[in-house]
């Protein structure tokens, strides 16, 4: 399904090349982003590392940002979880085919409506010696109910009974349609019960020592520099093809590229789309090209001045000159967003208001709001992609009066701003799994506003219903259309302004080879190995 959706994606990525460009406002970013890349380069010198001499296959990755807990029930970004999923495993897992099957769950029964019980696979061991049992999954899943990161996932969850130490049963507090998706992100990741509670009760946190049951054992973190896992002997699911794995932490885009281009490291995890002609055009190398569920949008505090306005909302999405953006941001490695999903994901639907970019709208917009040529506002952006983003947007609305100050943040700083509602506008992205829910319950659930994923700040009780009947509905059709108007409402609220969906890429030495490749991020590692 994924390669039709890739093949159709493609399509209509060479469609858009011809989409009507601002020249002067592409000419305008591109001179300020000289000034900025001759004057505010980042040190990305990470140094050599003792970890990856030697006789060990060590596999060098870089990502651009790191990691915010190896507590799997206290993040829910896609850096912790690239993490956190090779140090854990859940009860259910995705495979690259879309389709769900038992990863420490042996098999499971629907009893009833409300009502699945799960056996457990028999003799898994965490990283610690101890087995895996019942009461390691009845202590993660409740303490993930706890966590206001990623409780809502596991919300249908009325009680875990253990029965015994391999079998065990889930009770709902009503049907779900979306439990077994659920219990396969990592959010519902099973920890080790004797090894929390001594952690915690020592006044520790996960962090220094996390202990799971996935192939890499947790061996040192230097934050804001690199983390390194090892492999784990006794891993339950097949032998590990490599000795551990060192995470590189390199910001800037152009740094990791060149990183990958000396053999520095071997996997560049977040390929700028920049780059990816001069990863193709070097025979040392591979780009492997993947279609994601990925969608870049502008995130607007629905909560504060002056996006607290349906008004100035609708008038920035006028204003998204998505054409220039996907020029400059991604040298047109990227689809236009037709919607607030991106088109490979499951239930999405461009059957919603469309905003075609028209400054002249956007500007009467603002009249109608109350802003006359005297608007202003910050966007955050976290990287350089995204600052080239916010950048657009600059030109693109000093042309109608709105002047757009663009403030550069470290990732984890900028989220915690965002969590606390202390922000306007901020460049943003989501790479949900295959359930629908897992998009539009963190990000427009009023319950979740914060931390929770709802960084919009959004609010509207009819999706907020929706929402909930579609975690019901056990009707394939019944619950796309239940997604079909979510999408509908949200779009017409101008909630966010959707901007596009990237090109994925992972670039490998060409003495790489085993990485498998997710389209919903979620990518492997363990069976990636040295040519010989």
């Amino acid at each position: 399904m994924y390669l039709e959706l890739y093949t159709h994606s493609i399509k209509r990525l060479r469609g858009d090349v011809n989409l009507k460009i601002s020249k002067k406002i592409v000419s305008i970013v591109l001179a300020s982003i000289v000034v900025m890349t001759t004057t505010g380069c980042l040190n990305t010198n990470v140094g050599a590392s003792s970890y990856s001499n030697g006789e060990k296959d060590i596999i060098r990755l870089a990502q651009n940002t790191d990691v915010k807990s190896f507590d799997p029930h206290q993040a829910n970004d896609s850096s912790t979880s690239n993490a956190t999923r090779h140090i854990f495993n859940t009860l259910i897992k995705l495979t690259p085919e879309d389709t769900f099957e038992g990863d420490l769950a042996e098999s499971w029964e629907q009893v009833d409506d409300t009502t699945v019980k799960f056996k457990l696979k028999d003799g898994v061991k965490f990283h610690n010696g101890e087995i895996l049992t019942s009461d390691d999954v009845k202590f993660s899943l409740e303490r993930q109910k706890e966590s206001s990161k990623v409780g809502h996932l596991v919300d249908m969850i009325e009680s875990i009974e253990v029965i015994d130490d391999l079998n065990f049963i889930i009770h709902l507090n009503k049907k779900s349609s979306t439990l077994i998706s659920s219990l396969s992100h990592i959010g519902g990741a099973i920890l080790n019960k004797k090894s929390v509670e001594e952690i915690e009760a020592s006044g520790k946190k996960i962090d220094e020592n996390p202990i799971g049951t996935g192939p890499y054992k947790f061996e040192a973190w230097k934050p804001g520099d690199r983390f390194i896992l090892i492999k784990f002997d006794d891993y339950f699911d097949g032998e590990v093809k490599n000795d551990g794995l060192e995470f590189r932490i390199i910001p800037e885009g152009s740094s990791r590229a060149i990183a990958l281009e000396t053999g520095e490291i071997d996997v560049l995890l977040n390929v700028d789309a920049v780059d990816y002609n001069r990863i193709r055009d070097n025979i040392d190398l591979v780009l492997n090209e993947y279609s994601p569920t990925t969608i870049e949008f502008l995130d607007m505090n629905n909560e504060k001045a002056p996006f607290d306005n349906k008004l100035v909302r609708e008038a920035i999405n006028y204003a998204t000159d998505k054409a220039s953006i996907i020029a400059v941001s991604t040298n047109g490695e990227a689809i236009k967003s037709e919607g607030i999903m991106g088109p490979t994901s499951i239930g999405y639907s461009n059957n919603v208001v469309n905003y075609d970019y028209n400054l002249k709208k956007a500007k009467s917009l603002l009249k109608q709001a109350g802003y006359d040529n005297n608007l202003e506002f910050t966007i955050l952006a976290s990287s350089d992609v995204r600052s080239k983003t916010a950048q657009v947007y600059q030109a693109s609305l000093a042309e109608i009066g709105v002047k757009v100050n663009v403030e550069m943040m470290e990732s984890g700083a900028m989220l915690e701003k965002q969590m606390n509602g202390d922000f306007q506008a901020a460049v943003r992205g989501w790479n949900p799994n295959a359930e629908p829910d897992n998009t539009f319950a963190p990000l427009y659930l009023t319950e979740n506003k914060g931390s929770g994923g709802n960084r919009t700040f959004y609010s509207n009780e009819k999706v907020d219903s929706l929402i909930r009947e579609g975690r019901i509905e056990q009707d394939e059709i019944k619950r796309n259309k239940i997604y079909e108007e979510i999408q509908q409402i949200i779009t017409k609220d101008a909630a966010i302004a959707p901007i596009y969906t990237p090109l994925g890429a992972i670039g490998t030495s060409s003495k790489i080879e085993g990485l498998e490749i997710y389209p919903i991020g979620t990518h492997r590692y363990e069976n990636i190995s040295f040519k010989k």
